[in-house]
This record gives structure tokens, sequence and C-alpha cells, in this order.
């Protein structure tokens, strides 16, 4: 109550959806354009001497940390997430119980209540299964919270370790650059380290929390529509228009109608719906483009093909981009969207999909390890096996057609390879 009011907005509430598809965009814009900077072999023209191969080593693992440049704008990050779930999980190990449910763990001490209290006031109405309004709610699933409580690992050592580990890259690297160059290879990138995670970062503020908060007035105000008999679920709100929501307090579509749209987009088929519209585009021409043009447009090919999103086919079969140091096995779970994978997966089980978005953060946290049909070594997917210190194997063309849900599958990121065991 009180969430919608009960006269019009001067704005639909919707509106919010497009100045946060923006910013969606122009932070990814910004990620894309700071990591690809340091990678390009056209630095080789300043006077860097050093080939984009060796700064793109550092960057794979560049993921573990996530600050915005000079670090005076702190984001709420995924490891700051996974550090929050870990600091309770210590509060629960030492009371020796095993909880068998979140009201459970809550039960086991105030000090833990509270804890997860502080958790859910933040975290609990952002989205964690999909960009949609009707996705799920951290706070309406519990069992997952619990899992992830007790499976959360720690970010920080691992992140102390990568740390330590890269800066002896990193000198072994600047050594082969001009000593004139160092400098500004250094702030290079720190720039490109920085925005790194930009992308995990940016999709809870600008998608997964606003809609969490605009699937509460819609809501609230299906409740309210119920109560004057105007619709027949609260859901329903759900399938509304912009327009029809602007108008909400003079007209509304009938309750059938709104019932018909619901029942149409909760049964609909999509999984054979293309993944693609009509042939690759071309990447333009960077020696027919202005200078700097040509170099911002260098920055972004770079990364897209990094990424594993220029439609290039790199691997084959059970062959992908390897992330890890240690070989992983376990049972297979093949999901196709995060809601499925979510639903099935169990701790420590391998996780299958065709690719990730950070809508899949909170089930991979749970998962021993990850391999995906698509993607590169700078992907979500990898990037967010970096975070976690699981081992994966990235854009495996064939995984979600060989692998079995259930099988059992080693997954060997050193190797790049699943093996299929049974």
């Amino acid at each position: 109550p009180g969430v919608f009011p009960r006269e019009p907005p001067d704005q639909p509430v919707l509106k919010i959806y497009g100045s946060v598809g923006l910013s969606l965009c122009m932070l990814s814009g910004v990620k894309e354009l700071l990591v690809g900077r340091v990678c390009l072999v056209r630095h080789r023209h300043r006077g860097f001497g050093t080939a984009s191969g060796n700064g793109m080593i550092l960057l794979r693992e560049l993921t573990v940390r996530s600050i915005i440049c000079d670090g005076s704008i702190s984001l709420i990050s995924m490891p700051e997430a996974e550090a929050e779930l870990r600091q309770i999980r210590d509060l629960v190990s030492a009371t020796g119980i095993e909880p068998s449910s979140l009201e459970h763990l809550r039960a086991l001490s105030p000090e833990i209540a509270a804890s997860v209290d502080r958790f859910l006031r933040l975290r609990g109405h952002q989205i964690i299964s999909r960009y949609d309004i009707d996705g799920l709610l951290l706070i309406d699933a519990p069992d997952i919270l619990l899992s992830r409580i007790m499976n959360a690992r720690d970010v920080t050592s691992r992140a102390d370790a990568v740390d330590t580990s890269l800066a002896a890259r990193r000198a072994t690297l600047r050594e082969q650059i001009a000593a004139p160059n160092r400098d500004e290879f250094d702030r290079l990138l720190d720039e490109a380290r920085a925005a790194m995670d930009l992308r995990d970062d940016n999709g809870p503020h600008t998608v997964e929390w606003p809609l969490g908060l605009i699937r509460l007035a819609l809501l609230e105000l299906g409740r309210r529509l119920v109560a004057r008999s105007k619709i027949t679920a609260a859901e329903h709100a759900f399938e509304l228009t912009l327009d029809e929501l602007s108008a909400i307090w003079t007209t509304v579509p009938t309750a059938e109608e709104l019932a018909a749209r619901h029942r149409w987009r909760t049964t609909v088929d999509v999984e054979d719906a293309p993944r693609k519209l009509g042939g690759p585009e071309p990447l333009p021409p960077l020696d027919v483009l202005p200078a700097p043009l040509a170099l911002i447009a260098g920055f972004v090919q770079i990364v897209i093909s990094e990424a594993g999103l220029d439609g290039e086919q790199r691997t084959q079969g059970l062959h992908g981009f390897g992330v890890g140091t240690s070989v992983y096995r376990g049972t297979a779970r093949v999901a196709t969207n995060p809601e499925e994978a979510l639903s099935c997966l169990e701790p420590g089980d391998v996780l299958v999909v065709p690719c990730t978005t950070p809508a899949y953060n909170m089930v991979v946290g749970v998962a021993g390890a990850l391999v995906t049909a698509e993607g590169g070594s700078l992907s979500h997917a990898a990037v967010i096996a970096r975070e976690l210190g699981i081992p994966g194997v990235i854009g495996a063309p064939t995984a979600m057609r060989d692998i079995t849900d259930g099988s059992t599958v080693e997954v060997d990121p050193v190797a790049g390879v699943v093996r299929l065991l049974s």
C-alpha cells in the first residue's frame, strides 16, 4: 500500500524503462571501449610494441573486483553480494547446525536473522531470473537464497590471490613496452580493469532492481483493480500496455482480455524461435573511417570477437575456452533459461546452458562448474566463472545437444574440453 499512487501520476510508471534501457546500453558501451582500447593491436603504432594477445591474457583474469576508475564511485557488485552471503554463512557455520530452510536459518540467532534481513532489504526485490517484470524476485525464492548462503564462496581471498598473480604478469608485460609508453599502458590497463565488470554491476542497477520496483507498483495496481472487480488476478496488471497504464484511472481493458493476454504469454513456446534474424552483418572496414572513429570501431570489434559475439565459430564439439585450472566432475543439469536452471540445479551440479547473462548470476553461484554452447573468453559466462572461482568451458558448440541432463561429465578448463563419463 502506498507504492502506487491513488491519483494518476504525472507520467506513466513504465516510462522509466526507456531511460533504464538507454543507461544499460551506454554503460555496456563504456566497458567495450575501455577494454577494447587496451587490447587493440593498433596500439603498436603508438609505441606499445606488444601484441594484443598478451594484454588479453591479463584482461581475461581482470574480472574479480569491480571498482569504477579511481574508486570514487563504489557500485554494489556481484562480488560484494557474494561477500555478504559468505558472512552469513560463517555465522551459520559457527552454530554447528545445518539449517533445513531459510526460516530455520533465521531462527538460529538474532544476528543471523538481522543479517538476512539486511541482505533482503537491499536485494530482495531484485529480479533474479530474467529481464522482465514478471521474473522471479529473490525475496520470493527462500530455497534459492538458502542454497546461495550455504554455498557462498570466499571471493575476497580469491581476489587477493588473483591480484598477486596479475601483478607479476603485468610487470612482465610492462617490460615489453617501450619505456616512454609505460605510464600510458598503466593508465589504459587500469581503466580497462575498472570497466570489466560494468556489465554485471550495470544489469542489477539499470534493469533488475528497477524492474523489481516496477513489479511492486504493478502488483499493487493489480490488487486495487481486483478489489474494484476490474480484473480477476493482480498479476494480470503485467499485461497492460504503456498507453493503457496512462489511462488506467479512466478506462481499463476487460478482465477477459487481460486474462487472455496472460494465458498466451505464459503458454506460448518460444524455444524454437530463431536466435538471429537475417544474415551476419559485415564488419565496417576500418580503413575507410575517420581515424578517431576507426579507433573506436576497432575497440568494440575486438571485444565483440573475444566475447564470441561476432558469429565466428572458433571451437568445435565439446571444446571451448577454458576458465580455471582445476578439473571438475559432476552431474550435468541442462537448462535453456535462468528459471529452468533455478528449478533443477542442486549445489555442485555442472550447469549447462546455451549462454549466460547477468540474470544467471544467482544460479551460477550454486553450480560446481559451468558449460555454455556460446561465448568467448570475455563473455559474461567467462567473467562470472572467474568471479566465483568455478571451472568452466565456454563456447562448446554442441554442449546443448551432446550433454544429457543427469549425465556425469568432466569439465577440464586446462584442455578446454567437456568429457562425457556416463
